[in-house]
This record gives C-alpha cells, structure tokens and sequence, in this order.
C-alpha cells in the first residue's frame, strides 16, 4: 500500500516544482492557488498512509478484528473521502487535471483498500 514513495510523491515534487517556477510571475489562471491546494491533500494523504497500512495489515491478521482497529479503518475512510471532496472542489487548469485526477484516483484506491481490509 505504500504508494506515496512510488507515486504520490513524484506528483507533489512536480506540483512543488510548478509553483516555484512561476512563483515571481503573475498567475491569472489561479493554477498555483490549485496547485497549493492539491499539495495540502497529497501531504494530508501522505499522514494517513502509515496509518493505514498499519490498519490494513492489522485487520488481515488472523482471528477477530480488534474494535479500536475497526474504528481507526473507519476514521481512515472518512478521511479519504473528506480528501476526495476537498480534491474535487479544486477547480483544476486544463493543464494540471490530469494531476488532480491521479490523485483522485489514488486516494479512491485508499479508501477501498482500507474498506475492504475491514470486511
């Protein structure tokens, strides 16, 4: 489940690096107000990956699924899903959705990841 050393990491490091580009520069598309907002939900997904991979891990041990364990996947896919929210609200450029749209795709992977553990 560690796709934030694979994946996520290289998006946030080319979002980084677009607004430090044009930081100086004039924004009249507002890309880097977006850009900013999606590297708050990448590094808010980034907190809740060790976490969930802990979770994940917990909930395929054998026996029973501990009740805190249950409640803390709980937490995590109210998380992710406040984060797909907060992601979708982002009104990306033409030129950034494609970013967006990975990180919407991943953070749904996460979400149904940790759901499914639970079942």
């Amino acid at each position: 489940m560690t796709v934030w050393m694979s994946v996520l990491r290289p998006m946030a490091e080319a979002a980084r690096a677009i607004v430090r580009r044009r930081r100086g520069q004039r924004d009249t598309s507002g890309s880097a107000d977006q850009l900013r907002r999606l590297l708050s939900v990448l590094d808010r997904a980034a907190e809740l990956e060790p976490v969930a991979d802990r979770a994940v891990r917990e909930c395929g041990a054998p026996g029973e699924v501990p009740g805190e364990v249950g409640r803390t996947c709980g937490e995590l896919v109210t998380a992710y899903q406040r984060l797909r929210d907060e992601l979708r609200r982002i009104d990306f450029a033409a030129e950034h959705r494609w970013l967006g749209e990975e990180v919407a795709r991943l953070l749904r992977y996460h979400q149904w990841l940790v759901r499914t553990a639970l079942q």
